[in-house]
């Protein structure tokens, strides 16, 4: 049976270099390689998706991010006085909630020490072109609350021009109808710090979703294109006049690295949540590292590595 033999020879292609050539330019099928090359996408993408999923918005906080939890702690000081308020209400749709603002327009807290601004928080209906800007560029923290999504820029670290920041949006959705944000975030400082923590990963939740899925297509794209890269790389490297692989078409070499790309697949997933910092190299550098190796020992240019099955003819003798 073909599909059992075919199987066979994708599990020996695992550690046996020749079996990839085989499968591709001799036993297996053009669509085997396809299958290949898919399932190993797969299995390559699930640290990448894992990774990006389990994201909390409190750990684009790092330390005290210059303060910012005093910060927090001294604006709701500031609402409280003024009777600010913001509110979480319905906004008609099943998929989105909004903050309506009763009194704040915007708060800056600057350092005790040397009067710079440790952290702006603001509220406009919808953002201006002047707060995206600040917002991508200040060199101190910002929470601006708009109508429909929360943006969050926090600074951990500045060192002359060098800045280090964690930035992204999020939404109210996982808030109750009628929740007042100021006073979500407490009174005290042992408190307002565990509340902001908390808010921080209620607002990222919805976004989270979204941007794991988009992070995750990013690098399918990627890995397609190492595994696109390496194949090309493999024709190229069988150019020689005197090359023995001349006769490989670049179609061969592209179902050879798909034949390749399943072992650096499986080997991608104990290494990346190993390293959980590296999850998106392991696939490119693996993959990398059997092409070269393939280029070296099976496909040398000498004629010494994988030999070429010869067609044995036959003779009709009457």
């Amino acid at each position: 049976c073909y599909h059992i033999s075919a199987m066979k020879l994708i599990f020996k292609s695992l550690i046996d270099n020749t079996a990839t050539i085989d499968g591709a330019r001799k036993k297996g099928k053009w669509w085997v390689a396809i299958i290949i090359a898919f399932v190993s996408l797969i299995l390559a993408l699930i640290p990448t998706f894992v990774n990006n999923i389990s994201v909390k918005g409190s750990q684009f906080l790092s330390g005290n991010a210059q303060g910012i939890d005093y910060a927090v702690q001294a604006f709701v000081e500031e609402a409280e006085t003024k009777g600010y308020k913001l509110v979480v209400k319905d906004s008609g749709s099943k998929e989105n909630k909004k903050v309506v603002s009763e009194g704040f327009e915007s708060f800056t807290y600057a350092s005790p020490k040397d009067g710079t601004n440790v952290a702006v928080f603001k509220y406009e209906s919808e953002l201006s072109p002047g707060t995206l800007v600040e917002l991508n560029e200040a060199k101190y923290s910002m929470i601006v609350f708009s109508e429909d999504v929360i943006h969050v820029r926090f600074v951990t670290a500045t060192n002359k021009d060098v800045i280090r920041t964690g930035t992204w949006t999020g939404a109210y959705n996982k808030f109750d109808n009628d929740t007042d944000l100021v006073a979500y975030f407490g009174t005290t400082y042992p408190e307002t710090r565990t509340n902001m923590l908390s808010f921080m990963d209620k607002a990222y939740n919805t976004t989270r979703v979204a941007s794991a899925w988009i992070q995750t297509g990013v690098m399918a794209l990627v890995d397609i294109g190492v595994i696109l890269l390496m194949g090309f790389m493999l024709w190229i490297l069988t150019r020689g006049k005197t090359n023995p692989f001349r006769m490989y078409t670049i179609l061969d070499t592209w179902k050879i690295t798909c034949w390749l790309s399943l072992a650096p697949a499986i080997l991608t997933i104990p290494l990346a949540f190993l390293i959980r910092n590296l999850p998106d190299i392991w696939f490119p550098m693996i993959l990398g590292i059997r092409a070269m190796w393939i280029s070296m020992k099976q496909l040398r240019p000498d004629g010494t590595g994988y030999q070429e099955p010869k067609e044995v003819k036959t003779v009709n003798v009457k």
